[in-house]
């Protein structure tokens, strides 16, 4: 055991140790390892432009303008669609303002608008000529077909 004659000789011989231990190992205290790098973005191309609404087509306007006229007059399609088995007055209504929508709205002929009804050509001459009349006399139907063909109004180019 080491004896020392005086607290002055102790605290050297510490000193001597401390300083042979201490001087191989530095007091620097590691830097963390840096973060790793992300990875390199994914190329996705040029920025991209907004979608222009999708116009759609003849037969998706077609089948657009028949339901809506039926969910106007609170009919559904198939009786609008099926002239043999239903031939009550709001049914008739119904079918009778799709076939004027139709003719308003698109380039069909009569016997294409009364096939997408479910009716003739004849038929289809019957429902505009009557329907052209009960409109000039009544105001309430002239503004529901009105507003029925305002719903497929295409909107103006803007210049």
């Amino acid at each position: 055991m080491l004896e020392f004659s005086s607290v002055a000789e102790l605290r050297a011989h510490y000193a001597a140790v401390r300083q042979r231990l201490w001087s191989a190992v530095p007091l620097v205290r590691p830097e963390p390892p840096a973060p790793p790098k992300p990875p390199p973005p994914k190329y996705i191309g040029p920025p991209r432009r907004p979608v222009p609404a999708r116009i759609p087509t003849p037969r998706e306007r077609v089948e657009a303008i028949v339901a809506t006229a039926a969910r106007f007059y609170g009919v559904p399609l198939a009786m609008l669609r099926d002239a043999r088995n239903f031939r009550k007055r709001p049914v008739v209504r119904a079918r009778w303002a799709a076939i004027v929508l139709l003719r308003r709205l698109t380039t069909l002929s009569l016997p294409q608008i009364g096939r997408i009804v479910g009716t003739d050509h004849g038929t289809a001459i019957n429902a505009l000529a009557r329907m052209s009349e009960r409109a000039a006399a009544d105001a309430c139907l002239k503004a529901e077909l009105d507003c029925l063909a305002a719903t497929f109004a295409r909107p103006e180019a803007e210049p």
